[in-house]
């Protein structure tokens, strides 16, 4: 095998007192040789030996332009296989790691130029396994826990535990209603009447603040959520629109309201989640339950509010009526995200669930073929302590797969039967059948685990 170097650099091989430059069209050495390559300027730039196949093979050491150690491995046969380091040029390590026949395999670590770590993980045979850490200057961020290239917990309970509350007391961009207008002369020594308008709008935080703590489970992003004015009007107007019907209806009539009244409350109400004998954040539960027999098959109450697009909402509440702005797609920069699955996979707070829900799995359009309803199956499994799979999948009694049109892309709904909803209550979800959009298989699997969050 002839050894071709890069454009502008020179190699040699060394050996048996030998340090002629290696021809073009000369043949692989009889023996192990060692090769070094160059920098134009002559200095060295790699060196590593290669067996009688012309394949790497044993120490192989790569320098930065200066001579400093930039990279050392081990290679067997033209693979990496054993103990690999890169260097920054200070001399610190960079990363230090190790493979296994050409797949990352054992501990990882990664370091800035500093030497304080970024990440520290685990593979085995090239897939994530085990702990993975993730630090922001060298403080522990995120910790996630896999199984051979499975992401079983996105982040780990007492996160969650940390995260649920500051959110629930978390400031809501929009949401101080106008201060209450001061009594009319001649109220002299009487309070001002309380404003309706403020007293919605308390609601109003309350409610996104839960939308936010469900999104944060799922993994969607929750960070900025706001209320918009717009969307609070057209909320408001939608309510008292559904009000006057005594009905919910996305596309209702006019029930005799001025037609400029009549539109904006039909924007309300064509854009909005809609509820009926729910406080605005009993409404959010509600949407998020969406398993009632009209509305499982699509889920889409639940879609809308886990559009990982989704940035601001609006609220409007009259009399037993609620409506919520969900058609939001403002959020500019959305995850790069595999799918949306609720319960949220990993830690799971039964405080957020009910066993009577069913369970969905929303794909990313960018990423994934629409699904066809007779090629997807889903299994639901118990699993032991060591997450392996304990006996056969539960029943379902629920099954569908909708397109998009509800949020962002397709979803895959079902619903088990006989679910143990007890604390650490595990199950392994394996879908088979979807694709990818490149036509490739790409069948998804994740851990599900009900706990209650510890208490203070």
């Amino acid at each position: 095998m002839a050894l071709t170097p890069a454009i502008g650099l020179a190699v040699w091989l060394v050996g048996a007192g030998s340090s002629a430059p290696l021809g073009p069209a000369e043949a692989s050495p009889a023996v192990a040789r060692i090769v070094k390559t160059a920098y134009p300027d002559g200095q060295v730039k790699e060196a590593f030996s290669v067996d009688a196949a012309g394949n790497k093979s044993g120490d192989y050491t790569e320098f930065y332009l200066g001579g400093a150690v930039k990279t050392e491995a081990v290679y067997r046969a033209g693979v990496l296989d054993g103990r690999f380091t890169i260097y920054h040029e200070s001399g610190k390590v960079q990363v230090a790691a190790s493979y296994r026949m050409g797949r990352r395999h054992g501990g990882f670590v990664e370091y800035d130029g500093k030497g304080v770590p970024i990440r520290k993980a685990g593979y085995r045979d090239g897939k994530l396994h085990g702990a993975v850490q993730d630090y922001v200057n060298g403080v522990l961020a995120r910790e996630q826990l896999w199984d051979e290239g499975i992401l079983l917990y996105p982040k780990s309970l007492e996160q969650i535990a940390a995260a649920l509350p500051r959110i629930m007391a978390a400031e809501v961009p929009g949401g101080e209603a106008p201060a209450a207008k001061p009594a009319r002369p001649g109220t002299r020594g009487r309070a001002a009447q309380p404003d309706p308008e403020k007293a919605r709008d308390a609601q109003r935080v309350e409610a996104v603040r839960l939308l936010m703590c469900y999104r944060f489970l799922c993994d969607v992003p929750y960070e900025g959520m706001a209320l918009d004015r717009d969307y609070n009007t057209a909320a408001q107007a939608g309510a008292e629109l559904c009000a006057r019907l005594g009905r919910i209806d996305h596309t209702p009539p006019n029930p005799g309201l001025p037609e400029a009244r009549y539109k904006l409350g039909y924007r309300g109400t064509s854009h909005s989640n809609l509820s009926a004998g729910s406080s605005m954040a009993a409404s959010v539960t509600a949407f998020m339950d969406d398993s009632d027999p009209g509305n499982i098959a699509r889920v889409g109450h639940r879609r809308w509010l886990l559009n990982p697009r989704m940035l601001k909402t609006g609220l409007g509440a009259e009399g037993s009526f609620g409506a919520l702005w969900s058609m939001d797609t403002s959020r500019a920069e959305a995850p790069d995200y595999d799918f949306v699955a609720y319960p949220a996979r990993g830690y799971m707070p039964r405080k957020y669930f009910s066993p009577h829900y069913a369970w969905s799995v929303s794909l990313n359009p960018a990423k994934y073929a629409a699904p066809a309803q007779g090629s997807v199956t889903v299994a639901v499994f118990p699993v032991d302590a060591g997450f392996a799979r304990a006996g056969a999948p539960l029943a379902l009694n629920f099954f569908n797969v909708d397109g998009a049109g509800f949020g962002e892309g397709p979803a895959i709904i079902f619903r088990p039967e006989r679910l143990a909803f007890a604390p650490r209550s595990r199950y392994r979800v394996v879908i088979t059948g979807v694709k990818k959009r490149v036509e490739t298989a790409a069948d998804l699997e994740y851990l599900v685990e009900f706990v209650d969050l510890p208490g203070k």
